[in-house]
């Protein structure tokens, strides 16, 4: 049986088709990849069952946000940045749990442990207004975690009042609607603070 040790030589357009059809898998595969990845400004839903108002800016007519984790929950409007700044939240105030000068305030420890559950550990989506910082040296931010915008969660959850300070008015309007209604049907502090 002569030639049956002989190889097949494969001709050169082989080759390049076999190359062709890799390359076409790779670039299928970083489209995919490039397709489902989760960007910043995307918006998974990170806890499912919560009923949330994103509101969270369009990219292509709003200012960039600026990505953090958060290291951990000072009370229930403040928190720190792994980098150590501290984010005070615009628009809100919850009740009082570590101010030096001011007894823990009724609702204040519900209102931490509720911002400590939703925010500390995660990475968050932080938004200026106008004003860059407090008098304190916090950054004055509107904060997202996932599909939830944070500060309104906690003033529609009764975790919050509405605490506006002009220039930074931008949702101020979504926090009055919203404090009306936690209001209305007696939620967080304003059924447990009379």
């Amino acid at each position: 049986m002569p030639g049956r040790n002989k190889k097949i030589k494969k001709p050169r357009s082989y080759w390049i088709q076999i190359a062709f059809v890799v390359a076409m898998a790779a670039i299928l595969l970083l489209v995919i990849f490039f397709t489902f990845q989760k960007t910043p400004d995307s918006v998974p839903d990170t806890q499912p069952g919560v009923e949330t108002k994103n509101n969270a800016p369009a990219e292509n007519n709003q200012p960039t946000m600026e990505i953090a984790k958060v290291k951990y929950v000072i009370d229930g409007d403040t928190i720190e940045l792994e980098n150590g700044e501290k984010v005070r939240y615009i628009g809100i105030d919850a009740p009082e749990t570590v101010d030096p000068k001011k007894p823990i305030q009724c609702f204040g420890p519900q209102a931490s442990a509720a911002d400590k559950k939703l925010v500390e550990g995660q990475t968050v989506r932080l938004l200026k207004d106008v004003s860059e910082k407090d008098m304190y040296g916090r950054l004055l931010r509107y904060a997202w975690v996932g599909n939830i915008f944070v500060n309104d969660y906690l003033v529609r959850e009764g975790y919050a009042r509405l605490d506006t300070f002009p220039p930074d008015t931008k949702y101020a309007a979504q926090f009055k609607a919203d404090e009306t209604e936690a209001k209305n049907n007696g939620r967080g502090l304003w059924g447990a603070c009379r």
